[in-house]
């Protein structure tokens, strides 16, 4: 008897923990339902299917080989305007709207080529 009330008692805790958590994850926004590659469509044109183009005649480096953090931390510049110089107008407008959540999506996969 004494294991089946351990084993319950960890099986409660488990439980409770795994609501804490989902709750936790949607208390901050967080969507498993982000199309990051229906996001990335936006960006092709000018960096290529796979992020090897060096957008505006090369004034922008390839996305391809950037870290997750670089690639979120450089589109959150350009949405409160604070990177990218000149060349931020375009990219202002490509950000605009996008939640961090989807900023860092759109990251995770552009990382990923």
């Amino acid at each position: 008897k004494r294991n089946k009330d351990t084993d319950m008692h960890k099986t409660i805790i488990t439980l409770t923990l795994l609501v804490l958590i989902g709750a936790g994850l949607a208390a901050t926004g967080f969507s498993s339902d982000i199309d990051a590659e229906a996001l990335y469509k936006r960006c092709a044109s000018c960096h290529g299917e796979d992020g090897s183009i060096e957008a505006m005649g090369g004034a922008s480096p390839a996305l391809k080989g950037q870290t997750s953090e670089d690639l979120f931390t450089k589109m959150k510049g350009y949405q409160d305007e604070s990177y990218g110089g000149e060349r931020a107008k375009l990219m202002i407008t490509q950000v605009r709207g996008l939640s961090d959540e989807e900023l860092q999506a759109l990251a995770d996969y552009m990382a990923a080529f």
